[in-house]
């Protein structure tokens, strides 16, 4: 790899991000800059003259590059694009709305009247702006990335690599999936020289749903995200210690969608509020669920066990895991799950789904099958009634993130990279 260049694209980048795709890119630059890889990495930019009261989340753009360091080059496109975009998020949005209605006041299309439109209209954007750009290999993360990456790959006949860290069957509710979508990631798995998975889990489901040749995809696991790390540090948190006493605290962070397995969590908390009564559930995060959610809640008779705290800033979550007793991750399908990556990270004993990439590496979580509400329900209450059993897992599971670090992950991905060059 020494001397060669790569162009890498993603959808979003800390300090503004959504969710752990941001984060696993964050670090995935740290360590090529460490290395001294030469990296140009294309992300989405918000026009600069948007306008929102949401504008704090937001990335405004600019026309120049940001050198973030000597070797790494953040490149703007613009798109009306934002992290964990979806169909209806995208169709629904007031400012996507204004601004389609702007271009076409103008006379001319700038962005997608749609989100399949606008992938492609960054897809174009993107293959522009990497014309001007010498590069040996081409990187991309996900599906909203594709049409850019093979586009640019055959134009300066360079290999592709793809990083898949879900699929649309991961992000399906009931076998409901876009078939556009679909057919993108088909297209990704065809074209790239080399496939690198997050985990067996999401390896097993591009063979199974794809027909993908085994030997094609790479496992290279994620590694605990550094940048909470850097952030705690910074933080102070010792006036928030022990918020909720006298409860106990049962937390749930995530996005509130099906995927998730966010009512088996309440089903599971309505059992354990039968056998324990000082017992506070937190469900931090929001999504197209939260509604419905809260209306189970009532609807079983916790609603008073149960605190919805909608979104959540960093500083927030780490108050959350802080004062946790108890972690639990239900998901339905976890490509590979950071989440309990910060619980353990606050010395928070963890409860994860067996449906999870993470579970191919934390080997002292108390792993459920995400339907088994029972099971989910015992496993809590021994976890807050067994302190030793409690610090038993948070040791062990010290341990075992110990033995992952970004560096090692990076230098796979470099493997891989030199596999493809040297074909």
């Amino acid at each position: 790899m020494i001397n060669k260049k790569v162009l890498m694209i993603g959808w979003e980048l800390p300090p503004f991000y959504a969710g752990g795709v941001g984060m696993v890119c964050y670090d995935i630059l740290k360590e090529f800059d460490k290395k001294n890889v030469k990296i140009n990495y294309l992300m989405p930019f918000t026009p600069k003259d948007f306008q929102s009261k949401f504008n704090e989340y937001i990335i405004d753009a600019t026309e120049k590059c940001e050198i973030i360091s000597e070797n790494i080059t953040i490149r703007n496109v613009k798109t009306l694009i934002r992290p964990y975009e979806t169909v209806d998020t995208y169709s629904n949005s007031s400012y996507v709305k204004n601004f389609v209605l702007k271009s076409f006041k103008n006379s001319k299309v700038l962005y997608g009247d749609n989100l399949y439109e606008e992938v492609d209209f960054f897809g174009k954007r993107a293959y522009n702006i990497a014309d001007k750009i010498d590069c040996d290999i081409v990187y991309s993360h996900d599906w909203m990335t594709v049409p850019a990456a093979i586009a640019i790959s055959q134009k300066k006949k360079v290999p592709f690599v793809f990083h898949i860290h879900n699929t649309v069957y991961d992000r399906g509710h009931n076998g409901n999936f876009s078939q556009v979508e679909r057919d993108i990631e088909k297209m990704a798995f065809e074209n790239a020289s080399k496939i690198i998975s997050i985990s067996e889990f999401t390896k097993n489901n591009v063979i199974k749903y794809y027909g993908v040749d085994p030997d094609k995809i790479q496992v290279i696991h994620n590694a605990p995200p550094t940048l909470l790390e850097e952030k705690k540090k910074e933080m102070d948190f010792s006036e928030h210690k022990d918020k909720f006493h006298p409860n106990r605290v049962v937390l749930f962070t995530g996005r509130l969608t099906f995927q998730k397995g966010i009512d088996k969590f309440i089903y599971a908390a309505k059992k354990v509020s039968e056998v324990l009564d000082d017992v506070l559930f937190i469900i931090a995060g929001g999504g197209h669920l939260f509604e419905e959610l809260i209306e189970l809640t009532n609807n079983i008779g916790i609603g008073d066990k149960v605190l919805f705290t909608g979104t959540y800033n960093m500083y927030q979550g780490n108050i959350l895991y802080q004062n946790a007793d108890v972690y639990v991750m239900p998901s339905v399908s976890e490509p590979f799950g950071i989440v309990p990556f910060e619980a353990i990270g606050h010395s928070t004993p963890t409860i994860i789904s067996k449906t999870s990439g993470c579970s191919e590496v934390l080997h002292n979580c108390l792993k459920v099958d995400y339907h088994d509400v029972d099971k989910i329900a015992d496993y809590i209450v021994n976890v807050l009634e067994h302190p030793e059993l409690a610090g038993e897992m948070v040791l062990n599971s010290h341990r075992d993130i110990n033995k992952l670090s970004w560096s090692k992950s990076v230098d796979d991905i470099m493997k891989v990279f030199n596999e493809v060059l040297n074909k």
